[in-house]
């Protein structure tokens, strides 16, 4: 089951759970996947091999208030970063904000709980890591691409006669004149 993440008003939503605590910032990070191979005394050489999973982070500030204090907002945010499925599995979250939208992003898992305290005043900041969820037939149609044969059909297609064509059609001079009884 896929639970859904908002973030609207000001209020971030996670499933049906909205979180406690004022929100700052959305962060999103993302790497190249690099494979490193030492050539001799000459040092490394790199290969990019694609991209990482990207980490998205949820920055919140949790208050005491009149209603509840900060570890009381705490209470509830851990409550969802341990909830699981049926299986025991962590939820995977698809995903509403405008940022993760122009980023690509659809669906995460809530993998990590950070959060600090401070001397000064009764507040805590969380920070709510997720990490995209790519499940892997995604991944696979992503990296297939259809490959021309040198007689230009798509291989993969060639049973259903579908072919690439890079040139416009040329009619034959060629007249078909046998008659099918």
């Amino acid at each position: 089951m896929r639970t859904i993440i908002t973030q609207e008003y000001g209020e971030v939503k996670l499933g049906s759970t909205v979180l406690p605590g004022i929100f700052e910032a959305w962060e999103i990070d993302d790497q190249v996947k690099v494979d490193e191979m030492w050539t001799g005394g000459s040092g490394k050489s790199k290969q990019p091999l694609g991209f990482e999973d990207a980490t998205l982070t949820l920055r919140l500030r949790l208050l005491t208030d009149e209603k509840s204090t900060c570890y009381d907002k705490l209470q509830v945010i851990a409550r969802v970063f341990k909830a699981t499925d049926k299986q025991a599995k962590p939820f995977i979250y698809r995903i509403v904000s405008m940022l993760t939208s122009a980023y690509g992003i659809r669906e995460v898992i809530f993998a990590g709980l950070n959060v600090a305290e401070n001397n000064e005043n009764d507040t805590l900041r969380a920070s709510l890591s997720f990490t995209e969820h790519r499940p892997v037939l995604i991944r696979k149609e992503a990296q297939v691409k259809p490959k021309t044969s040198s007689t230009g059909t798509i291989q993969g297609f060639a049973e259903s006669g579908k072919t690439k064509t890079t040139k416009s059609l040329v009619t034959s001079p060629a007249v078909d004149d046998d008659k099918v009884s």
